[in-house]
């Protein structure tokens, strides 16, 4: 959805949704991912603790413990509220520069707003966003938004700061609800302007192909039941294609086995036929040559 080339080093990222849409199980991912590179990462969480976050994300297959034992993954846990942002900020400071990390997590920004001025909160993660990218710095940010601010912005009004930004989102449709993610925007990035369904298994996030049916886009079960479906009918296109290419086959094959009959026959016809013209020709020969014996024998009486 990015090109296939994914994020610019030292850009600032925001993934925003709901509450339950994957921001946290996506930020294990960009944290497993930087670590694999030989990268370290920097991840604040200010919600749930380091060993909760690395439980929850072990549940789908993300083993960030193993990253955090080898160094190249810091977790930072603590409640907003013990300090003022000030203090945030010179923390943010002081860890970024002694951890030196390639990318910094900040999960959720919106811990910052406890009892603060809107304003100041923004004024705050402007320098921080700005820091980071003087280092550079990748920062990766998630915001949680209610429904109504989803599709507008978030709730401190950041994303004018972002040089991406990612919404997650539900999909409600027969009954049951299903994620979907698209590329809002992205600075200086090819990107996709679909809306693409992506599932939390126990194997980590998987981004589903678009896959539009006769209404629209179908997701979760409408989806799996119109795979089912398509599947069939290519199964019994393949059949009927099958089906036809031995057919042509066996008739290829006995046209060349009729092909192959008549040569034989037109080969034993030939040699019979020169046979025949063999022993007629012989035949004129010595008639022609009696002929001539004759010819000769009465010059010599006349004579």
């Amino acid at each position: 959805m990015l090109g296939g080339e994914g994020f610019y080093h030292g850009t600032s990222i925001l993934v925003s949704g709901t509450a339950g849409t994957g921001k946290t199980s996506l930020c294990g991912h960009i944290a497993d991912a930087a670590c694999r590179r030989g990268e370290k990462v920097l991840y604040l969480s200010f919600e749930e603790s380091g060993t909760q976050v690395k439980r929850n994300l072990s549940s789908i297959g993300l083993d960030l413990s193993s990253w955090e034992q080898s160094g190249l993954l810091k977790f930072h846990s603590e409640r907003v509220s013990i300090y003022g942002l000030e203090s945030h900020l010179t923390m943010l400071h002081r860890l970024t520069s002694e951890y030196r990390p390639s990318v910094v997590i900040i999960d959720p920004i919106n811990a910052y707003l406890s009892n603060e001025n809107e304003l100041e909160v923004k004024s705050m993660l402007t320098r921080l966003i700005d820091f980071l990218k003087a280092k550079p710095v990748t920062g990766y940010f998630t915001a949680l938004t209610s429904g109504t601010l989803a599709e507008a912005g978030t709730d401190v009004g950041i994303s004018s700061l972002m040089d991406s930004w990612l919404l997650l989102r539900d999909i409600e449709e027969n009954g049951e609800r299903n994620r979907g993610l698209y590329v809002l925007k992205s600075r200086g990035i090819a990107n996709s302007n679909q809306i693409r369904e992506f599932l939390i298994t126990s194997h980590g996030v998987q981004l589903k192909e678009v896959y539009l049916g006769t209404e629209g886009i179908l997701t979760g079960s409408a989806r799996y039941v119109q795979e089912q479906i398509d599947e069939e009918e290519t199964e019994m296109l393949k059949t009927r294609i099958d089906r036809l290419k031995n057919t042509l086959q066996r008739k290829k094959k006995a046209a060349e086995s009729q092909i192959e009959l008549t040569q034989i026959q037109m080969k034993a016809d030939e040699i019979e036929t020169q046979n025949e013209i063999d022993e007629l020709t012989r035949q004129f020969e010595q008639t022609q040559l009696r002929r001539q014996g004759m010819l000769e024998s009465k010059k010599g009486i006349g004579e």
